[in-house]
């Protein structure tokens, strides 16, 4: 009888045995099936606005280094410029004038100059002959002097009414977009206004 319940006893744990195995492959989820939309294209479209207010990185104020008349402004705001575009210019006729005086002034100081080496010849040709006095040769001497000075300074005052000329034409210096014009046509500009 030992083997019967021993064979018993063994038929049980076989048939549990093969239960715990249906019950973890019946535990695992179900596959399920896939739902596909597909995309079209929709006439209808929806517009959303938003308030606010755009603020540029940068802000660069542009200004003349000289003052004088403008000529015509014809900026105006929210217009693209390029590097090296001519923005404004100023009424060149004063710089003008401005260079013929200095360059007459130039031709006077080289006038006074030829004048001062000739007086400083004679006065030591005379000091040498033993007609002329120290004192004559050493104020030819102090003319020269003068004068040279005299003709260097006209010289650079000739050299800073070109660089004014030059100055009266405002050059946008990189690409960007006009903020703001604060200026009239053919107004007043002061340097650096």
């Amino acid at each position: 009888m030992k083997r019967v319940w021993l064979a018993v006893a063994v038929l049980l744990s076989v048939a549990a045995c093969g239960e715990a195995q249906d019950a973890q492959v019946s535990a695992e989820p179900p596959v399920r099936g896939l739902i596909t939309v597909e995309v079209a294209a929709s006439e209808q479209t929806t517009r959303r606005r938003y308030p606010g207010v755009l603020e540029p990185t940068d802000i660069t104020s542009l200004s003349f280094e000289t003052g004088g008349r403008l000529q015509e402004v014809e900026l105006e705001v929210g217009q693209r410029v390029t590097t090296g575009e001519v923005l404004a210019k100023l009424d060149s006729e004063q710089f003008q004038i401005d260079i013929e005086n200095r360059q007459a002034a130039v031709r006077e100081a080289e006038a006074t100059l030829v004048q001062a080496q000739e007086d400083l010849e004679r006065a030591q040709t005379l000091l040498d002959r033993g007609a002329g006095t120290r004192v004559t040769r050493d104020n030819a001497r102090t003319d020269l002097r003068t004068s040279e000075a005299r003709l260097d300074q006209a010289r650079e005052d000739l050299a800073s009414a070109r660089e004014a000329l030059e100055d009266a034409v405002l050059v946008q210096p990189f690409d960007g977009v006009i903020n703001s014009v604060e200026v009239d046509s053919f107004a007043p500009v002061s340097a650096g206004a």
